[in-house]
């Protein structure tokens, strides 16, 4: 097994901690005591979604496209002639039908394992051998696939926003392990073992607010810094996920020719932390202001994608 390389700060490393054949990485904190005490954090019945509209108008990154949606038949197609051909009878059954074509990243979405990696070796020492192209059956380990039972835990919302307000959070700012601690110290919320967390920036409503979205992809986003991998580490998080497009700030403060999305390198090749992204979390955050609670039930399962890198999701908070 390689070291971390020089942009890993500090180096770290959840390999070996579940077995040399482990492929869930951080989820693994996620056991049954867990999961039985974040059922109790439901008492009111309220459930809030954290995605985004599926449609052709969210932030998503031109490197992968936007989701395509469309109607395969419906009742213009009866008008024209029954499906198929055939006729319908007066009072008939009628059908529709659609479609979606779209990147397992271009909505609010898990990055799997084996999205990012440095070296030759993915997380827990997979080699990067192990990804094939999809059309000869897609990644061999560390697929999205294996984590569909995964993800139902106590999940917690850092308000960094509201804690540090809109200015602090303007253009590229950095979110370090000390806003964190400060916003869960504020909030009374402790961070336990087999969290999932979410951060909310206010990145995914300044999309939708602007007119002329072209320079939004120049100008980067705030989000958090590479000193809060020490900080994820230590409170043993399932899971971290943002409102914002990649989760870390953009562009990186690191200044290393290799340090590419270096948060990203780190929580999932050196860790195993499931990334999410492009979460919405406007609601959630207002109703954890409102009550003063800000833990719940979260569920948040990938689709069961065989060899899949990525999935599309509809996270759920209920309290």
């Amino acid at each position: 097994m390689t070291e971390p390389s020089d942009f890993s700060f500090p180096r770290l490393s959840n390999w070996g901690k579940w077995g040399a054949n482990d492929e869930l990485g951080a989820a693994n904190y996620i056991t049954p005591e867990v999961l039985l005490n974040a059922m109790k954090l439901v008492r009111r019945g309220k459930v809030i979604t954290c995605a985004i509209p599926l449609d052709r108008h969210g932030p998503v990154h031109p490197a992968r496209g936007l989701p395509e949606h469309w109607m395969r038949f419906g009742a213009g197609d009866y008008a024209l002639g029954a499906p198929g051909g055939g006729k319908i009878p007066e009072g008939g059954v009628k059908f529709s039908d659609d479609g979606i074509h779209l990147s397992t990243q271009s909505t609010t979405q898990w990055d799997g394992l084996a999205h990012a990696w440095y070296g030759n070796q993915m997380y827990n020492g997979f080699s990067e051998t192990y990804m094939r192209n999809p059309n000869f059956g897609g990644l061999r380990r560390l697929d999205i696939g294996k984590f569909a039972t995964q993800f139902v835990t106590r999940g917690v919302l850092l308000d960094v926003l509201r804690q540090k307000g809109a200015e602090a959070l303007k253009g590229s700012a950095v979110i370090t392990a000390a806003d964190l601690e400060a916003t869960a110290a504020a909030q009374k919320v402790e961070i336990k073992s087999g969290d999932a967390l979410l951060i909310r920036t206010g990145n995914v409503p300044f999309w939708y607010s602007l007119k002329d979205k072209s320079a939004y992809w120049k100008d980067g986003h705030p989000g958090l810094g590479i000193d809060t991998a020490p900080w994820i580490h230590e409170h043993e998080i399932a899971a971290v996920a943002a409102d914002n497009v990649s989760l870390e700030v953009e562009p990186s403060r690191i200044q290393h020719p290799d340090a590419f999305y270096p948060l990203h390198a780190v929580l999932l090749r050196d860790l195993g932390v499931m990334i999410g992204e492009l979460f919405d979390l406007e609601k959630l955050s207002e109703d954890c202001a409102a009550d003063g609670v800000y833990e719940f039930l979260f569920i948040a399962q990938p689709l069961n994608i065989k060899g899949g890198i990525g999935s599309p999701i509809n996270p759920l908070a209920i309290k």
